[in-house]
């Protein structure tokens, strides 16, 4: 499949080829004709103001050089017969396995099938490391300009509040370590200090920075000092120290010691959002202190803390959906049946058992449907997101393509599964 950029140099491309030979074969008129001289064509581009490059795909898409991706171009010539030869069965079959047959209930699950694949594919989709900045640019992201050098001063558990401001977190040291710091696999350092933990180092990441320590996820803690400008490691901490200095900050030293704790939190935030969509991200909440090793390998794999914001994001955006195609749904029915009013219980029971299949399908559908996929995904290094959105909004209109979906749906193995599923679905309309 070509991509969204490449559709719009071929209508350009086109339009400059048919013109010109319609330009030539004007000028044969005329030399074969002189007195037919003034039928030469005047609708040529070159009687045309073009300024730019955009202006010449506008007038291309205004003569019907379109950059629409069709089925054609994701089909094999085999497989867009076949379709064509068998919509109404398969139309037939699709409706005789899900129990969706009138045209309101297959729109709204068009509709819904296009919403999911837009939140799948153009959402939040799982990420590449190999596609995220590294860690000097996920810090300029969250920082901006803002300079960070160590220069660290006084007494033990006791940094000022210009020094919080003004150095690296603590636990980002690793010089004089001397093998305290066991990092492992992908994950580094990060996976050494409970202050990278995306959970855990809200709570102990924000007492390392307010009490200028940092603590290792075998509970060893250590004092943090400047050595030849860098952060350095100097002599072991005591963990319960630095829970008794962080708690009288909070609780006894007045304003000035809940700033000094706010001011360790926001800095503790601060550093989780700069590393967690960086190539190495984060380790996985909790898993990352209990066990390293085994939150570096899940790492490697692609579970990380980037990929976990991203599953919950999708989840969230999945139930936004759905309400929003419920909610259209049912107003539908209310606004447009003329007898709504008149419908007995067990009718509007049945209203709400064909929307649950609806949603149940569309993401079904939406996830495992091979034509969607290569429509979407084929070639993503070329087709941008706006070349993909037109993509699928055009096709979701095409009967033959939604009958390709249809036939993936009645093939699939997982289809029987599904049956039962829906047939549960009916009966809870009587239960």
């Amino acid at each position: 499949m070509i991509s969204y950029r490449e559709k719009q140099l071929l209508s350009v491309m086109k339009l400059l080829q048919d013109d010109t030979i319609e330009l030539s074969n004007n000028f044969i008129t005329v030399l074969d004709n002189m007195e037919n001289s003034m039928k030469l064509s005047t609708s040529s581009i070159f009687s045309e103001s073009i300024n730019d490059y955009n202006e010449l795909i506008d007038l291309a898409e205004s003569r019907g050089y379109d950059t629409l991706v069709r089925v054609e171009d994701l089909l094999s010539p085999e497989e867009l017969k076949y379709v064509e030869n068998n919509i109404s069965n398969i139309e037939e079959q699709f409706s005789r396995k899900t129990g969706i047959k009138n045209k309101k209930d297959l729109s709204f699950l068009v509709i819904a099938v296009a919403l999911q694949c837009i939140r799948q594919y153009f959402l939040t989709s799982f990420t590449n490391s190999s596609n995220r900045p590294n860690d000097q640019e996920g810090a300029k992201q969250i920082k901006k300009e803002h300079k960070e050098h160590s220069d660290r001063k006084g007494r033990y558990y006791n940094p000022s509040l210009e020094e919080i401001i003004s150095n690296p977190v603590p636990f980002d040291a690793n010089v004089g370590s001397n093998g305290a710091l066991k990092g492992t696999g992908k994950l580094g350092h990060r996976s050494a200090t409970i202050g990278h933990d995306p959970l855990l180092g809200l709570f102990f990441g924000t007492m390392n920075i307010a009490t200028r320590t940092l603590t290792t996820t075998s509970f060893q803690s250590y004092h943090i000092t400047t050595l030849n400008k860098k952060d350095a490691f100097r002599n072991k901490a005591d963990m319960s120290k630095i829970i008794a200095y962080s708690k009288s900050k909070l609780l006894d030293q007045g304003k000035e010691g809940k700033v000094i704790i706010v001011a360790s939190l926001l800095k503790e935030i601060q550093h989780l959002r700069s590393d967690v969509n960086t190539k190495n991200s984060l380790g996985l909440p909790v898993i990352t202190t209990i066990n390293p090793q085994m939150a570096s390998e899940l790492a490697t794999h692609g579970f990380d803390m980037c990929n976990f914001l991203n599953v919950g994001k999708q989840a969230t955006y999945a139930i936004f959906i759905d309400t929003l195609i419920g909610l259209l749904y049912l107003s539908f029915d209310k606004v447009f049946m003329e007898d709504y009013q008149s419908l007995t219980d067990l009718d509007k029971k049945l209203i709400q058992v064909r929307l649950r299949k609806i949603l149940m399908l569309s993401n079904v559908l939406a996830s495992t449907s091979n034509a969607i996929y290569v429509a979407i995904t084929k070639d993503t290094s070329k087709l941008d997101v706006g070349g993909m959105l037109v993509t699928l909004s055009h096709l979701m209109l095409d009967r033959r393509f939604i009958a390709k979906i249809k036939k993936e749906y009645i093939d699939s193995i997982l289809s029987e599964q599904l049956e039962e599923r829906l047939k549960e679905i009916e009966k809870s309309a009587y239960s």
